[in-house]
């Protein structure tokens, strides 16, 4: 048999026209086939809730806003596996999945698809989610990038600074990235900054290739392309779907010295290697029956409980249950748009809750009758959400307003009997003005397939919510960090920069109705014990974790950073590493949470690139707005970068060493007198709070000019360029 040949052999033996050809796709859901070459065609699918082709064998996975809140990277990761497998074993090289964009508003009609507010936890956890599809098949982050809303999706333009951009927007794509190497990566409809996703060069090579390695192919957006051959130069490598009017532009681009073809040979041969790899992957059978299983477990684990007063959750066995809502009968599943998946049939939540409870159900709106049923049993189950009409691709909500008449419901349910719980089944964030009725409320998002199994087994007490949002919750729009500079144009600017959701909340203490990492259980915790130790780049946060109460639970142990080094203003709580652990009634055990390098990284301006932070607190917390213990750490050795600009503040708190020589000058320019009497001590004037602003606001160079010219441009020189000594 012979030997096959290598991608760089193949792509030397082909032909501008063949090459150019496999740059679009041959129909919508493959690529070009060449197989003459040995070339398969990749088969794609719609993802991340299941296989979405047409006759497949697969079941509706629970969606991203759902498994974010297990905060459990292993149960996310074997989440994906699953996914992966049923890829396999339906033909299919290519699942158009995870999307990872950010909830920067929670209007965005696709968030129910997307992971979190929180750049760390989409990365971590979409990142272990690709992983586990990467075992079986292949996986394609997506929407890349700053893709917030669906509004005017495919000409928007996201005005976004550079810090913004980098910290919050790409930073959970380059963890994913980092930990999955996807086959692919799509790129988005958007412009940033004025130029399309697909046709960004500084995106697609300078970044994401460039700074952080990647080796896969960029495929666009279904209908994304604007320019071809631009795109091809920026580093696009797959036109989605077929477009053979494109193939001849790019191959007129090359003839004409618009294109190089080049850069023409390097898409042609990331297309190839992935072509390879799909041919050499090995078809296996899907065990659905065991997936179901698998995924119950997760989906009990994605469950946030939100309330529960005097411990109504999980309802006493043999208990009679009042179950009320559509949902109980009409499951919400999924979300809309390429994310849903065509099921013949799920199992009803009240089907479920029969098997363990004695069960009267009504999906009616005579709230007369819901108050006669509810009187008449133990305690009563309110199934309540929005519908998927109003969550799905393409549309964004109009406000965060909760169905009228599900209030009336819930509302008549509780007065009837107080011992309510509600069941929220919803992708995304809206108001509650019910919340302060029901004793319980047990927020599910969308699970899938095993919706109706997960939430009767949380009831009957069988399995333990231990979810934490991994969004916040506000109370009304109107608080929401993005609200300033929502527009029904065009144009989307990113005006809040780093402050997304509990980044801005938690800094300037806005009330929100549940802060992000929020989550109760059926048991109690207590956390002792904190040491915090930094080792050169990375950090250890180790802290005793005891199950004071009468259940197995789970617990998440979530640590925040807060930058306290530069001018710049920063974030009081952002997440940096989290790990959660499961513990038998009195058992204790020592958690360390291990924060890497590039968590302790943010954008600095000045420089212009990411750069490790010299100074922060550290906190364990239980959510982000919830402090259990706090330490401010040195933990990073950081190299100075001064220039001519420099403010003086800079200069003293990362050499402080040079207070003394600084002082004549500074008391000169300040006061007019070398010889004033100032004591200057940890970047401070003694007493005289005029003398330390001014110090603090002045630049280098100011005190070259000021003092006309005592303080010379070698001192400057000598300051900017620490290994050159100061000269006096």
């Amino acid at each position: 048999m012979a030997k096959e040949k290598s991608p760089k052999e193949i792509l030397s033996s082909m032909t501008l026209e063949e090459k150019a050809a496999m740059l679009t796709g041959a129909d919508v859901w493959h690529t070009v086939e060449h197989s003459e070459h040995g070339l398969p065609a990749i088969t794609m699918s719609d993802g991340p809730n299941g296989v979405r082709k047409e006759g497949a064998e697969t079941l509706c996975f629970p969606s991203a806003c759902a498994l974010a809140c297990s905060f459990d990277a292993e149960a996310v990761h074997r989440a994906g596996r699953l996914l992966g497998e049923e890829a396999n074993a339906n033909g299919v090289d290519l699942i158009l999945a995870p999307s990872i964009n950010i909830k920067r508003s929670p209007l965005c009609g696709r968030n129910f698809e997307y992971y979190s507010e929180d750049p760390y936890l989409t990365g971590e956890l979409a990142g272990e989610f690709a992983r586990g599809i990467e075992e079986n098949a292949g996986s394609c982050l997506k929407h890349f990038a700053a893709n917030n809303r669906e509004k005017l999706r495919m000409v928007s333009d996201s005005v976004v600074s550079m810090r913004a951009l980098n910290d919050i927007y790409l930073e959970g794509f380059r963890r994913a990235v980092s930990k999955a190497s996807p086959m692919a990566v799509m790129s988005s409809y958007n412009k940033i900054n004025g130029c399309y996703a697909g046709q960004n060069k500084w995106l697609l090579t300078d970044v994401l290739r460039g700074e952080w390695g990647y080796d896969g192919f960029v495929v666009s957006d279904w209908g994304a392309v604007d320019e071809a051959a631009v795109s091809v130069e920026a580093g696009l490598d797959l036109e989605m779907p077929s477009n053979k009017s494109d193939t001849q532009k790019i191959i007129s681009a090359v003839k004409s010295g618009a294109l190089s073809e080049a850069a023409v040979d390097r898409a042609a041969l990331r297309i190839i290697k992935a072509a390879q790899k799909a041919k050499a992957r090995v078809r296996r059978k899907a065990d659905l029956n065991a997936h179901a299983a698998a995924l119950s477990d997760i989906a009990a684990g994605c469950c946030v409980l939100l309330k529960n007063d005097g411990g109504l959750l999980p309802f006493e066995k043999g208990a009679s249950v009042a179950v009320f809502g559509r949902g109980a009968v009409q499951p919400r599943l999924q979300g809309g748009g390429s994310a849903n998946v065509s099921l013949p049939s799920a199992a009803r939540p009240l089907d479920a809750l029969s098997k363990r409870f004695s069960v009267t159900c009504y999906d009616g709106s005579d709230l007369k009758k819901v108050a006669e049923i509810a009187q008449n049993n133990d305690v009563c189950l309110v199934f309540a959400g929005l519908g998927e009409e109003e969550e799905s691709e393409g549309y964004d909500r109009a406000d965060l307003s909760f169905p009228a008449a599900q209030t009336a419901l819930i509302e008549a349910a509780c007065r009837a009997n107080p011992s309510t719980a509600v069941i929220l089944t919803q992708g995304g964030v809206t108001e509650l003005p019910w919340k302060d009725k029901p004793k319980a409320i047990l927020l599910t998002y969308l699970l899938g397939s095993v919706y109706g199994e997960a939430v009767a087994r949380i009831v009957s007490g069988e399995a333990e919510p231990s979810g934490r949002l991994a969004e916040s919750w506000v109370e009304k729009f109107d608080d929401c960090s993005c609200r300033p500079y929502e527009t029904d144009g065009a144009v989307c600017e990113y005006g809040e920069g780093v402050f997304v959701g509990y980044r801005l909340y938690s800094t300037v203490n806005r009330p929100v109705a549940y802060p992000f990492g929020f989550g109760l259980g059926y048991t109690a915790f207590e956390l002792s014990g904190a040491e915090f130790t930094a080792d050169g780049e990375r950090v250890k946060v180790s802290v005793s974790v005891a199950n004071t109460g009468k259940r197995r639970g789970s617990e998440v142990v979530q640590i925040y950073m807060s930058v306290k080094d530069g001018e710049t203003a920063h974030p009081s709580a952002e997440l940096a590493g989290f790990a959660k652990v499961t513990l038998q009634p009195g058992e204790s055990k020592r958690v360390t949470v291990e924060i890497d390098r590039d968590a302790l990284m943010r954008y600095d301006m000045s420089a212009k690139k990411r750069v490790h932070v010299s100074r922060c607190e550290l906190s364990v917390r239980t959510d982000a707005n919830t402090v259990i213990f706090s330490e401010t750490l040195d933990f990073c050795e950081k190299k100075a970068t001064f220039d001519r600009n420099t403010l003086v503040g800079t200069v003293l708190r990362e050499r402080p060493e040079l207070a003394d020589f600084l002082k004549p000058y500074l008391c000169y320019a300040i006061l007019g007198n070398f010889n004033a009497k100032v004591e200057i001590k940890n970047g401070e004037a003694v007493g005289d709070k005029f003398f330390t602003n001014v110090m603090n606001t002045l630049p280098l160079r100011a005190l070259y000019n000021i003092t006309g010219g005592a303080f010379t441009q070698e001192m400057i020189d000598g300051i900017i360029n620490p290994a050159r000594p100061v000269k006096q």
